[in-house]
């Protein structure tokens, strides 16, 4: 069980730490908007990855290649999207909420969306959770449930520990002048267009 926890957590630090586009949608939202909006694309994954497990694990090895392309159109597209709307963001100006603004629920709500959403149609989970995780979770099922829960469990809290990690990085700089948080934010835009 010990290897198992293990083998999840490496593989929780692996994806923690590939830069795609949630990581660079939480750069994004975490700039823009602060920590309180940022903890929701850290935590999108929670939300999203279990159907995504669910369906990898069905239907593992049965995804014909050009599945998985057109996976990677909408995910490309989806990122495409998110880049123009941090364009214009920049151009409007990032503003900056204080710490103790509190965001409102239909801009919570938004958010969330937009986390889950870029989860969901990122081809990366999908592969992920179809050539790596898949078959190690399939054969931990085959110990016992504990085994399965140990691998799950390794893999998610080293994930959005590095998330969170990233989260204080990017709230931290906010605190730059605000030149040097715009330039961070087109950064950001401009990695959304290249991943896109």
């Amino acid at each position: 069980m010990l290897e198992l926890l293990t083998n999840g957590a490496g593989f929780g630090f692996t994806a923690g730490t590939t830069i795609g586009p949630l990581h660079t949608l939480l750069m994004n939202v975490t700039l823009a908007k602060g920590w309180r909006q940022g903890v929701w694309i850290a935590l999108s994954p929670l939300m999203t990855d279990i159907p995504i497990v669910i369906l990898m694990l069905v239907i593992l090895g049965q995804l014909p290649p050009v599945g998985i392309e057109i996976i990677r159109i909408i995910g490309g597209l989806v990122v495409l999207l998110l880049a123009w709307r941090g364009w214009q963001a920049y151009r409007r100006g990032v503003s900056l909420p204080t710490s103790q603004e509190s965001p409102a629920q239909g801009e919570t709500r938004q958010t969330i969306l937009k986390g889950m959403v870029v989860n969901l149609t990122n081809p990366g989970p999908y592969i992920f959770w179809g050539t790596i995780m898949g078959p190690t979770m399939i054969r931990a099922l085959e110990t016992s449930a504990l085994h399965a829960a140990a691998f799950v469990a390794g893999f998610y809290v080293t994930f959005i520990g590095i998330m969170l990690i990233f989260l204080v990085v990017f709230d931290r700089a906010r605190t730059l002048p605000p030149h040097a948080v715009r330039l961070l934010s087109l950064l950001s835009v401009i990695v959304l267009v290249i991943l896109g």
